[in-house]
């Protein structure tokens, strides 16, 4: 259905990558021909207004997404893991039952995380649209041609592409 993909990644990202920033959703989209990866981000975050937002992304389950950011060095790498499942992390927490430990190692003197789980890839024809939700509003997006639109037409595009 969209000929765009929105994928978990971890590896180094080639030289034709580019990120742009979306302040409206609180995340960084880093596009990669015509692959789509979305980092940097968290199902909640609390913007500088204290305003707490929720990014849900919606498909045919309705299945609700935790956005998590990594790293490797100086480059990012991003997990998009399914909180519909939870399982107890043996610390107590519920936590999404595909997201997987962050092991801490030094490299050269850096500190980096490696993700220890297996890439989820999910297709945007799955993702019907992306609602993100903070107070009493909601705004809902839908996909086509790597553009965002918002439902009532109340907001600009987001051009992913």
């Amino acid at each position: 259905l969209f000929p765009v993909k929105v994928v978990a990644y971890y590896g180094i990202f080639d030289r034709i990558a580019r990120w742009k920033s979306i302040d409206k959703f609180g995340m960084n989209v880093l596009v990669i021909g015509s692959n789509i990866f979305i980092s940097n981000s968290s199902k909640y975050e609390v913007n500088n207004k204290g305003i707490k937002k929720e990014i849900v992304f919606k498909g045919h389950e309705n299945l609700m997404y935790d956005l998590v950011k990594s790293s490797v060095g100086d480059i990012d790498i991003c997990s998009i893991c399914s909180i519909d499942k939870r399982e107890t992390n043996g610390h107590g927490k519920t936590e999404p039952i595909e997201l997987k430990t962050f092991d801490i190692d030094k490299k050269d003197g850096k500190t980096f995380y490696r993700a220890l789980s297996a890439a989820i890839k999910l297709t945007l024809a799955k993702t019907k649209e992306i609602v993100i939700k903070y107070n009493d509003t909601e705004d809902r997006y839908t996909l086509n041609d790597g553009v965002l639109k918002h439902h009532l037409n109340q907001a600009d595009d987001i051009d992913l592409r």
